[in-house]
């Protein structure tokens, strides 16, 4: 079947399978080869808006395969580069790619900076041979590829740089280190993409200004013409098992797929509901700790201050006046009541009985002293 017959019978209605059906399609989850002029037949459906789902008859697609040359390079602002493929189907199409910004611009491994020729033809006094000598430092660091050299912000547009993209293998080389070459370059796996270059390229469908765009996923380099020959043979038998007739399911396996869909909702309400539950759990566990901690701190708290005001009150019973601590020895001395032996140690009798000598010694000799002086 020819493209031309192929996009007619696109056109015709075909009973679109509700979205649980489609992980049973043959092009959903697949990278479908396919060429410009088929992706640009493709329509979009009342429903799936949106969801970057297209299709083809009721095939829903989202991610192509595409292959051919490259006939243009466009670099958008700093963000994005726009290759355009022909694959000389009758439209071409356009594969865009995310740079991402780099914090600080790295030398590209293999372009190295273009050296310069300095001369110096008349002599030259300290002074000057001292400059020469710095500008020569510059000079070496600059040909070392130092990116700290000075000498990289005077002449820029001969410093290679490097800017990654969302894909691993290809590279934005910002400034070619070639003098023929002055303009940006894209590199995949090291090798320059150049007009009339042909890849391989596979990535997601999305809208721009009312046109099909590429969003790039995987890119390769094509080598040689039989490799292209077999992308095209396989394109051609896929689109004549697959594409050239709508896909159908029986009412039977709706049934199951949708069985199915229910049990994969099912299970994710449980699994959701469980999450929340163990939330709840661990949101409890952590009152009931915070709680017990805090109980814990203000026991401690209570503790402290119950010690904390014995010592100061041993403290005061400690720095008692004299007078109060030998009025209560002489009650205690002069008490009737016997003194538990328990009660007081052999030393603190013998302490207590030498303060009573000191001062009856004391009394006595004031009397002594009285009698004298009458």
């Amino acid at each position: 079947m020819t493209s031309s017959k192929r996009h007619e019978k696109a056109s015709l209605p075909a009973s679109i399978y509700p979205a649980f059906c489609f992980k049973a399609s043959p092009t959903y989850n697949k990278w479908v080869k396919l060429t410009a002029a088929d992706v640009h037949a493709l329509r979009r459906e009342p429903g799936f808006e949106g969801q970057n789902v297209f299709f083809h008859l009721n095939h829903p697609l989202r991610y192509v395969y595409l292959c051919g040359p490259v006939v243009a390079i466009d670099f958008i602002t700093s963000r994005y580069v726009l290759f355009t493929l022909d694959d000389s189907s009758g439209a071409n199409v356009e594969i865009k790619i995310e740079r991402i910004p780099p914090l600080r611009p790295t030398l590209h491994p293999k372009l190295a900076p273009v050296r310069t020729v300095r001369s110096h033809p008349a002599p030259k006094s300290n002074d000057q041979e001292i400059e020469d000598t710095k500008e020569t430092q510059l000079d070496r660091k600059y040909e070392a590829g130092d990116p700290n050299s000075t000498r990289y912000s005077l002449i820029p547009d001969l410093v290679p740089t490097v800017t990654d993209t969302t894909i691993s293998n290809v590279k934005v080389v910002s400034r070619c280190a070639d003098p023929q070459c002055y303009a940006p370059h894209v590199a995949v796996d090291d090798e320059i993409i150049d007009i009339a270059t042909v890849i391989k390229a596979k990535g997601s469908l999305q809208i721009w200004n009312s046109c099909f765009q590429l969003k790039l996923e995987r890119i390769m380099t094509t080598d040689t013409l039989d490799e292209e020959v077999r992308i095209w043979e396989e394109y051609a038998q896929f689109a004549r098992d697959v594409l050239a007739r709508p896909w159908q399911l029986t009412s039977k396996e709706v049934d199951g797929l949708e069985n199915e869909d229910k049990d994969k909702a099912k299970r994710a309400r449980e699994r959701e509901r469980k999450r929340e539950a163990k939330r709840e759990l661990h949101a409890q566990k952590k009152r009931e700790h915070d709680r017990k901690e805090a109980q814990r701190e203000a026991e401690t708290e209570r503790k402290r201050r119950e010690q904390a005001e014995e010592l100061d009150g041993n403290a005061l019973d400690r720095v008692k006046p004299r007078r109060d601590i030998d009025a209560d020895e002489d009650v205690r001395i002069n008490t009737s009541l016997p003194m538990d032996d328990h009660a007081m140690s052999g030393n603190d009798s013998l302490t207590i009985k030498k303060k009573k000598n000191k001062r009856e010694r004391k009394k006595r000799r004031r009397e002594a002293n009285e009698q004298t002086l009458e």
